[in-house]
């Protein structure tokens, strides 16, 4: 017997929507699926026709009743519709957002899957929620852009670059970036956006990528080896733009570059001589000299990585955030609770105000437990206290107790890793 509804006087809308999709959904329901790729069990789901149809005009004219054989794409038992291209799990979010408008429980592990269901189905609303999820929350922008082109979503793809611009300096420097593929990495160094300190910090991600691929192929990293998985990226780089000790002392060593191309260059260096002795007739530059966009050091990206209730204080390291300051991110984990805490250290003391934003961003290694995005954004004057070598404390410590995270599934012993976003608008002293 199903279960009777809560009193009428104690249900707005949405609280009848959610109620039909929980408790009365098997017993009312007029269409059924079974959904699950090959490499998961099936799962069998009721629906109502009439509540699929007002959120998906794909659905209305699944459901049209002028004749037309429903499309399914397998047998399925019970004349309920076959779906195998679909995550049961991805589909099972896509149901309760149509019936609730409730995307709670995207996180990371799911948003592509349900973006892909709601792509198939037309869920506007659910397409729209989940870009700005990822656009949100971006933990991994070269991931994200991967998927964004399998996906075909230019507008998100175009943001996860943007994201990638900003963050060069430490981005580049990420684990992340040794998965990218070859493609991807091109079209990230070619950028004229790429905000980075100096152009040895490219040619630095590009040799750590090369090295990586060199690796896991079994192959010695030599010159030659280097060249040839690089390709057409060696053509990213913007060696003229580096310092001439740094092309010397990094560049040359590695032999990527044929003695032709070194000598190019050098003289590039030496551009007036060379070019009044016509050197660059018989040795042509062949790389971009255009320089990149203006490096904004107001803002940056920390990271550390800690164990869940392990009893451990943990450091990023320190980067700089504006001229004068050196910025650090900490962890504090116990049996009873994590607190987050931000310092800067100014190189010079005379600095006591400063106007900045923070945000933490905690990502849960394990796909069964939520992210979390604190509610730490905000901006302001600071005052500097005279503590140790200057430290500023711009945030107090956030303190969140263990049961709420375990609540949301955080296990005990697993790694978290801990992102936060720093931007500086103004820095003067007083």
């Amino acid at each position: 017997m199903s279960e009777p509804p809560p009193k009428e006087t104690q249900l707005n809308l949405a609280d009848r929507m959610e109620f039909m999709f929980l408790k009365m959904r098997p017993n009312f329901a007029d269409v059924y699926f079974v959904v699950g790729g090959q490499d998961e069990k099936k799962k069998r789901f009721e629906a109502h026709k009439a509540i699929l149809i007002a959120a998906s005009d794909v659905f209305m004219k699944m459901f049209s009743t002028d004749g037309t054989e429903i499309e399914t794409e397998g047998n399925a038992p019970d004349n309920a519709i076959a779906v195998t291209d679909i995550r049961s799990d991805a589909f099972e979010l896509m149901l309760i957002y149509m019936y609730s408008n409730d995307c709670s429980r995207l996180n990371a592990g799911n948003v592509f899957a349900v973006q892909k269901a709601a792509d198939k189905y037309n869920v506007v609303g659910m397409m729209e929620e989940c870009e700005q999820f990822r656009v949100s929350t971006v933990e991994n922008p070269f991931g994200f852009l991967r998927e964004s082109r399998l996906l075909e979503k230019k507008v998100f793809g175009g943001r996860c670059l943007a994201y990638i611009d900003r963050n060069a300096e430490n981005l580049l420097k990420s684990d992340e970036f040794l998965a990218i593929d070859q493609q991807t990495l091109y079209d990230i160094l070619s950028r004229d956006q790429l905000k980075v300190s100096e152009e040895k910090v490219i040619w630095q991600a590009a040799l750590r990528w090369v090295d990586e691929r060199c690796t896991e192929k079994g192959i010695e990293c030599s010159g030659d080896n280097r060249r040839q998985m690089l390709g057409e990226i060696l053509k990213a780089i913007r060696f003229p733009l580096m310092a001439q000790e740094d092309f010397v002392k990094s560049v040359v060593p590695s032999q990527v570059l044929t003695d032709k191309e070194v000598i190019s260059v050098l003289l590039f260096h030496s551009h007036s001589v060379a070019t009044e002795c016509g050197a660059f007739d018989q040795f042509p530059l062949q790389f971009e000299t255009k320089k990149r966009a203006p490096f904004d050091v107001r803002q940056g990206m920390l990271e550390l990585v800690i164990n869940f209730g392990a009893g451990e204080t943990i450091s990023s390291d320190e980067i700089y955030v504006g001229t004068k300051f050196r910025w650090q991110l900490m962890a504090m984990t116990s049996n009873t609770s994590m607190v987050f805490q931000f310092k800067f250290v100014p190189e010079d003391a005379a600095y006591e105000i400063v106007k900045c934003s923070a945000t933490f961003r905690i990502v849960s290694q394990s796909e069964d437990a939520e992210d979390l995005t604190l509610s730490l954004s905000k901006s302001g004057p600071f005052f500097g206290q005279s503590i140790g070598d200057q430290m500023l404390y711009p945030f107090s410590p956030i303190e969140k107790p263990m049961e709420d995270l375990v609540g949301i599934g955080w296990a005990i012993g697993k790694a978290l890793k801990i992102r936060a976003d720093i931007r500086i608008s103004e820095a003067y002293k007083a």
